[in-house]
């Protein structure tokens, strides 16, 4: 079993909206809380709560989104790129394996995915270098992801993908 990392790093605001989320509904007064993301099922929560407990009419609901923004001299400047903007370049292919592309939104029919460097020049010796580019979507524009490779990079979470973004 493969486990995600509870707070992925970002660096783009898509990728803040990206971020693994989880939700759920709890009570304003004692915070007693249950995981239903279902309206239904909140004010079926809701109703019973208020039951057992009277006075407790108050109730929210919660939305929780873990990440990390990434070390300085890192991001990408707010807006994205320009021609102006001197990067790596590097490229790198990408199997393509059908489950993979799948996920990210492409079709399992569409072979390897080219992901470029969208990274300033790099500066560190070559063991350090950790390079960073968005996977497009078939669209070329569509940010669907965001894949980290190199030799100083060291995987805490590979891809992090847009799913419940969508």
């Amino acid at each position: 079993m493969t486990r995600t990392d509870p707070f992925p790093e970002v660096r783009t605001r898509v990728e803040v909206g990206a971020a693994p989320a989880r939700e759920w509904i709890e009570c304003a007064g004692c915070l007693e809380h249950e995981s239903v993301g279902d309206p239904r099922a909140q004010m079926l929560w809701a109703e019973r709560h208020a039951k057992e407990h009277p006075g407790h009419n108050r109730v929210r609901t919660v939305r929780q989104s873990n990440f990390r923004i990434a070390p300085a001299g890192f991001a990408v400047p707010v807006g994205g790129l320009t021609e102006d903007d001197p990067v790596c370049g590097v490229t790198v292919t990408l199997p393509g394996d059908p489950e993979w592309l799948t996920r990210f939104g492409f079709d399992p029919d569409s072979g390897s995915i080219t992901v470029t460097c969208s990274e300033p020049s790099h500066v560190c010796p070559a063991v350090g270098v950790i390079h960073c580019g968005h996977i497009l979507g078939d669209d070329g524009e569509t940010v669907t992801g965001t894949y980290y490779w190199g030799p100083g990079y060291h995987p805490t979470s590979l891809i992090c993908s847009p799913e419940s973004a969508r």
